[in-house]
């Protein structure tokens, strides 16, 4: 009998020290996503301020960076330097801050030129969706997220996107290099550099693997 307990203590050990073993890989493996998830950002204007708290005022020039053309020197003298910069693959993203605390502006660079520039709207100074749908069309997509209301409007010839809720306020505009509907998924909406939830559509519409070739700017 003593035999007989000692053998299921035994086995009850090694299971525990088993199931102990499993739980500390997946939270090893799991802590590694959420990582690599995160950019590391360096800081490279630490005293920059906010803009202007004027919301109404057109605080930003983004919209005269050019994607595919302007460079990161061209950026810096539109707009400054950028308050934080961080890399991810071929891509280094320039964050800027805007009138509100949460929100950032961010300028994506490949290799020494802007890929894709993204800008907060405060005000009507961008116009209204109107404006945009009289002059390129109805958009291709509508990119959105169950945890926003916000959808993002998409014009993939034109290389511009815009949010908005009600069909006539403009929230934010994404200005991008003129791409297809599989690239701007995998290349813009799924960028690391984003934080807009309304860009990270359902992956199951994008069943199809993206097979463009991302080392070289000039193939877009």
């Amino acid at each position: 009998m003593i035999d007989f307990i000692k053998k299921h203590i035994f086995l009850l050990a090694i299971s525990l020290f088993l199931v102990i073993g499993v739980v500390a890989i997946i939270l090893t493996l799991t802590s590694g996503e959420d990582e690599s998830a995160v950019l590391e950002r360096e800081v490279v204007d630490p005293d920059q301020a906010p803009p202007t708290m004027d919301l109404e005022a057109d605080y930003s020039r983004i919209n005269e960076i050019i994607p595919g053309e302007s460079t990161r020197e061209d950026v810096e003298k539109i707009i400054g330097r950028p308050y934080t910069v961080s890399t991810h693959d071929v891509f280094t993203y320039m964050y800027y801050k805007t009138p509100i605390e949460f929100f950032e502006n961010v300028v994506a660079l490949r290799g020494e030129t802007v890929y894709y520039a993204l800008e907060y709207v405060y005000s009507d100074y961008r116009g209204a969706f109107s404006d945009y749908t009289d002059k390129y069309g109805e958009p291709d997509l509508v990119y959105w997220s169950n945890e926003s209301e916000w959808p993002w409007h998409i014009f993939l010839e034109e290389g511009v996107a815009v949010e908005s809720s009600n069909l006539q306020d403009i929230t934010g505009v994404l200005y991008f290099v003129p791409q297809s509907e599989a690239s701007f998924y995998y290349r813009i909406a799924s960028s690391p550099g984003l934080d807009t939830l309304a860009l990270e559509q359902q992956l199951e519409q994008h069943e199809e693997p993206y097979t463009e070739d991302f080392a070289s700017p000039e193939e877009q």
